[in-house]
C-alpha cells in the first residue's frame, strides 16, 4: 500500500526532471543559433586569407596517409600560389594542423557550417563554466548573459569566423578559472576547463604564448605575495602547456618524416623589429659584417611586417619571394637577430614594444569581415563551390555595416569599463557578499587581455587580434553585477 502511494509521486518527479532537461536543452540550442547570427546574416561563415591554409594543410595530411583527395587538394592543372610548399620542402608552422583538422572534418560533414556551431558550443560551455566556477550559475543568468554578448559585442562575429581567434578568449577564461579554482569546484569542471584550455593552446601559437606568459607572471607573484591559488589548477595549466608542446613536436616530426625537412616559422618577429625601426637601424649600421641573410635585402627595407613576410612583389617582399633555402635561413636566424637588435638598442626596442602593445589594445574593429583586403587572395585559393556562394555574401559585396557594429561594441566596452571602475573604487561594492574570488577572476581576465595585446603586437597589429578577446570586458562586468548563489569567497584554495 505504501509502495502504491509513492509511485505516482516518484513518476511525477521523474517527469518534471525530464521536462526541465528538455527545456534546458531547447534554451541551449536557441543560444547556439543566436551566437552564429552573423554567419546567417552574411549567408556564409566568414573566411579569411589563412582559412584556406589551415584547410589545405590538413587536407595534405589526409591525402598523404589516407589517399583521399577533396576539393582542397592541390591540382596541378590549376596551380595556386602558396608560400608553404611540400614540393619545395618549406612547410610553414604557425597554422595549426589541429584547427585545420577541425575545419577539414566539418567541411566533410556540411561545407564548414558545423565549424561555427562547434565554436558556438565551446563559447557557451565556457560561459556556463565561468558562472559555475564563481557560484553564479542559473539558467536565466546564463541565457541573458549569452544573448547580451551576442547582441552587443564582437563575440558572435568570431564564433562565425573560420579562424581559431575565438579560442584566444577561451585561453584567458580557462587560465583564470583554473588558476583560481577551489577545492569545492567539481573535478569534472576542472577537467572540462583543462580540455578547453588544451584545445585553445593547440589551435594557435599565440594562445600558447599567452597562456605561458600568464603563468610566468601569475605563479611567482602568487607565491611571493602569498596569494591564494589552486595547485590543482596550476598542474592542469602546466599539463595543457605540455600538451601544446607535444602537439607542436608531433607536427614537426610528422612533417620532417614526410617532407624530409622540419617546418619553418615565418620570420614575423624579425619583420616587426625591422618595421618598428630598431631592426632597420641595426642592419644599416652592421650589414654586411653582421652576417645575417636579411642583409641581402637591405635595399627593400624598411617594409611593413606583412609586406616583408607575405608580399609577392619582388621589389618589396622578402620572405615570400625568396627561394626555399633563403626562406629557411631567414626563419632560422630570426631569434638570433632579435637578440642582436635588443642588445644594439634595448631602450628603443622596449619603447616600440610598449607602443605596439598600446596600439594593439585599442584597435577594435571589424576590418577582417570585409573581403576588400583579401578578396583576390581568397578568390585564387577558394574551390568553386565556395567561391560561388561567397560572391553572394554581404562581406563580399561590402554591405555589412562594420562601422555601426564597431561603435556598438566600443560603447558596450566603455559602459562595462565604467561599471568595473566604479565597483573597484567603491568600498561598499567590494564588501558586498565578500566577493574576493570574483574580483580576482576579473583581474586575471583583464591581465590576459593585456598579455594578448603584447603577444600579438610582436608580429603585427590588426583589428582582430584585440577584438577577438575584448568581449570579455562586458562579460566580467556582468559577472561583477551578479550576486553569488553561495559564499564562494569562503572556499579554501587548494
Amino acid at each position: 500500500m505504501a509502495s502504491g502511494r509513492w509511485r505516482p509521486k516518484n513518476a511525477e518527479v521523474h517527469t518534471m526532471t525530464i521536462t526541465r532537461r528538455v527545456r534546458q536543452a531547447f534554451v541551449f540550442v536557441l543560444l547556439l543559433v543566436a551566437n552564429v547570427w552573423p554567419a546567417f546574416y552574411n549567408h556564409q561563415p566568414f573566411f579569411y586569407a589563412d582559412t584556406t591554409t589551415y584547410l589545405r594543410g590538413a587536407d595534405a595530411g589526409f591525402q598523404r596517409f589516407l589517399h583521399r583527395s577533396t576539393v582542397w587538394s592541390q591540382d596541378n592543372s590549376t596551380p595556386r600560389e602558396s608560400v608553404s610548399s611540400i614540393r619545395d620542402k618549406t612547410v610553414l608552422s604557425g597554422r595549426s594542423i589541429y584547427y585545420g583538422v577541425l575545419l577539414y572534418l566539418c567541411d566533410a560533414i556540411g561545407r564548414l557550417w558545423p565549424v561555427v556551431f562547434v565554436q558556438s558550443a565551446v563559447v557557451l560551455v565556457a560561459i556556463a563554466l565561468t558562472l559555475h566556477t564563481l557560484a553564479l550559475f542559473t539558467w536565466l543568468r546564463f541565457a541573458l548573459i549569452s544573448l547580451l554578448l551576442a547582441a552587443f559585442t564582437p563575440m558572435p562575429f568570431f564564433v562565425s569566423f573560420l579562424m581559431p581567434d575565438v579560442f584566444g578568449a577561451i585561453t584567458i577564461l580557462a587560465f583564470a578559472a583554473l588558476f583560481l579554482d577551489s577545492s569545492r569546484t567539481p573535478l569534472w569542471a576542472t577537467a572540462l576547463w583543462t580540455v578547453l584550455f588544451s584545445a585553445a593552446l593547440l589551435f594557435h601559437v599565440s594562445h600558447a604564448l599567452t597562456g605561458l606568459t600568464l603563468l610566468i607572471l601569475c605563479l611567482p607573484a602568487a607565491v611571493f605575495f602569498r596569494l591564494p591559488f589552486s595547485r590543482r589548477g596550476v598542474i592542469a595549466i602546466i599539463c595543457s602547456l605540455l600538451v601544446a608542446l607535444a602537439g607542436e613536436l608531433i607536427f614537426n616530426a610528422a612533417v620532417k618524416r614526410t617532407v624530409g625537412e622540419s617546418p619553418i616559422r615565418p620570420p614575423l618577429l624579425m619583420a616587426r623589429m625591422i618595421a618598428d625601426g630598431p631592426g632597420y637601424r641595426y642592419l644599416s649600421a652592421t650589414c654586411p659584417a653582421s652576417g645575417f641573410i636579411v642583409c641581402r635585402f637591405l635595399s627593400r627595407l624598411p617594409a611593413e611586417t606583412d609586406e616583408f613576410v607575405w608580399s609577392p612583389d619582388p621589389d618589396h617582399g622578402v620572405f615570400a619571394v625568396a627561394d626555399p633555402a633563403t626562406r629557411r635561413a631567414l626563419s632560422n636566424e630570426q631569434y638570433r637577430f632579435a637578440r642582436a637588435v635588443f642588445l644594439f638598442d634595448p631602450l628603443g626596442e622596449l619603447i616600440v614594444f610598449l607602443r605596439d602593445a598600446a596600439t594593439q589594445i585599442i584597435r577594435i574593429g571589424y576590418e577582417e569581415f570585409d573581403y576588400d583586403i583579401n578578396r583576390d587572395f581568397i578568390r585564387r585559393r577558394l574551390p568553386l563551390r565556395y567561391y560561388n556562394v561567397m560572391t553572394r555574401t554581404r562581406a563580399w559585396n561590402n554591405s555589412i555595416p562594420n562601422t555601426f557594429f564597431s561603435v556598438v561594441a566600443i560603447l558596450a566596452i566603455c559602459v562595462a569599463l565604467a561599471y568595473i571602475a566604479y565597483s573597484l573604487f567603491s568600498r561598499g561594492a567590494l564588501l558586498i557578499d565578500n566577493r574576493r574570488l570574483v574580483f580576482e577572476f576579473i583581474a586575471l581576465v583583464c591581465l590576459g587581455i593585456i598579455v594578448n595585446s603584447m603577444v600579438c603586437s610582436m608580429s603585427s597589429t590588426h583589428d582582430r587580434f584585440e577584438t577577438r578577446v575584448i568581449w570579455l570586458v562586458p562579460l566580467v562586468a556582468m559577472l561583477l553585477y551578479l550576486r553569488p548563489i553561495s559564499p564562494v569567497s569562503q572556499q579554501p584554495a587548494t
